[in-house]
């Protein structure tokens, strides 16, 4: 009997936990820093919903009408801001609506530690530790097993726990072919072995551990679609932190929580490297240029959640947009 929906409006991007009494800020330093020249609309989505491919076709008609909402309000393109899994939901809803729409409405795209690609930490967040994974506990620390227990029933039912897995995207894989995510004492996983690594997980770990399984070639195939944006895109990323780049499991049952045995430059979610191969693959497609901004050496500002909320983003988030007359612009953030 209860109903679970996205909080509306631009006060639901702002915050974490709008209308509490301890707010914890997103969305807002930015939203502060463009509102006296831009118009702005939130593109509000469920993120645990995103790997569901009806509800993936509900985003894209979603963005389409808000889009064109505000292209026919304002006479103007649109700019779209994407964070993490949002960035995908953009990439997606772009692709499926064209290059001719995209480029008749939208004029630049600027997406923040985008997870298009996936995160290897989430081989381990997928079926085991997603609680102590989304709150950075990620290096071979955890929450409590009973706590842990109660957030991993909420949290793996969600197809998005899927669409998070490394995976090639638009036929593009942005790791290396001989990257190990997973290992374990009998076999390794690489980018290919995502898909029999949900199968493995499915087969050998309790019932209900891995109800997502059934999503996985679905939103491979839905994925695959995606193609090189149509506009110009900005890219902003990290590369400051120790992130997690592979899992081992110490016996084949996969039953205990793996631990952490590599990691690589990053945001502490994204690695650098799989960001900077998605805009080289990009940019070699020549549709629209693609251009890299990485954080300053403050780790503040090179942290998933933190760069987004940093004053440095703002400043040239404002920077590589060209403004116009106040409230006339246009600006979708997901």
């Amino acid at each position: 009997g209860v109903s679970v929906r996205p909080y509306p409006g631009l006060d639901g991007i702002a915050r974490l936990n709008p209308g509490e009494l301890v707010e914890v800020p997103v969305m807002l330093p930015l939203i502060t820093a463009m509102a006296p020249v831009y118009r702005l609309t939130a593109g509000s989505y469920d993120w645990r919903r995103w790997g569901d491919v009806m509800y993936m076709e509900e985003c894209v008609e979603a963005l389409r009408v808000t889009v064109e909402q505000e292209h026919l309000f304002t006479g103007r393109l649109v700019s779209i801001f994407g964070h993490s899994m949002g960035t995908s939901l953009v990439i997606y809803s772009l692709s499926l609506l064209g290059a001719k729409w995209t480029r008749a409405h939208v004029s630049e795209l600027v997406l923040v530690a985008p997870a298009i690609v996936g995160s290897p930490k989430q081989a381990s967040a997928y079926a085991h530790n997603p609680a102590s994974i989304l709150m950075g506990l990620s290096n071979n620390k955890s929450l409590p097993d009973p706590v842990e227990d109660f957030f991993r029933k909420c949290i793996v039912t969600a197809p998005s726990m899927a669409s998070l897995l490394p995976m090639r995207v638009g036929g593009v894989s942005c790791f290396p072919a001989d990257h190990v995510f997973v290992k374990t004492p009998s076999r390794s996983y690489s980018i290919d072995d995502m898909g029999q690594y949900v199968q493995d997980l499915h087969r050998k770990l309790p019932e209900g551990r891995v109800p997502t399984a059934k999503f996985w070639p679905l939103i491979q195939e839905e994925l695959h679609k995606i193609e090189a944006p149509a506009v110009p895109t900005h890219i902003f990323y990290g590369t400051e932190h120790a992130t997690v780049a592979q899992v081992t499991f110490r016996s084949d049952d996969l039953l205990a929580t793996p631990e952490v045995s590599a990691t690589a430059p990053g945001d502490l979610t994204v690695t650098a490297a799989s960001i900077e191969a998605l805009a080289a693959s990009w940019a070699k497609q020549g549709r629209a240029p693609v251009h890299l901004h990485m954080g300053p050496r403050n780790k503040d500002c090179q942290e998933h959640l933190g760069m987004l909320k940093s004053e440095w983003f703002c400043r040239h988030a404002l920077a590589v947009i060209e403004p116009g007359p106040p409230g006339c612009n246009g600006h979708c953030a997901h």
